[in-house]
């Protein structure tokens, strides 16, 4: 394995490490409240936000070999940054205690809101 494989590798785990220490995120919950736009195209309710872009078609990703036992492959995403998607790549992570498998939630249109996600979650 070269040296620059391995430091990708390294890397995507530091960042899920940083990412998914001590917390479960549960799947954010679709509320019939009040909505405020905070910029063209968005608009947030409850902890949901809703943006008027649909997400592109998922990326293609090579899973790599598993960095060990216990570890488990949560693919990539789309997410809502700075006005656009951008693509969080998939990686390799251990679930916390008493878990042993990802729900890597989705997006989902809402006539009249626009689309939202649903975030991922551990079971």
């Amino acid at each position: 394995m070269s040296r620059l494989h391995k430091v990708g590798i390294l890397s995507g785990l530091a960042t899920a490490a940083v990412v998914l220490t001590g917390c479960v995120v549960a799947p954010a919950p679709y509320y019939q409240s009040r909505v405020a736009v905070v910029q063209p195209g968005v608009s947030v309710s409850a902890n949901v936000e809703y943006v008027q872009t649909a997400p592109p078609a998922e990326q293609a990703e090579v899973v790599t070999v598993s960095p060990g036992v216990g570890y488990i492959w949560t693919p990539g995403l789309w997410y809502w940054s700075g006005g656009r998607h951008v693509w969080r790549a998939g990686v390799w992570t251990r679930p916390p205690a008493g878990y042993n498998s990802w729900n890597r939630g989705g997006w989902y249109h809402t006539p009249g809101r626009g689309w939202y996600h649903s975030g991922g979650h551990w079971r």
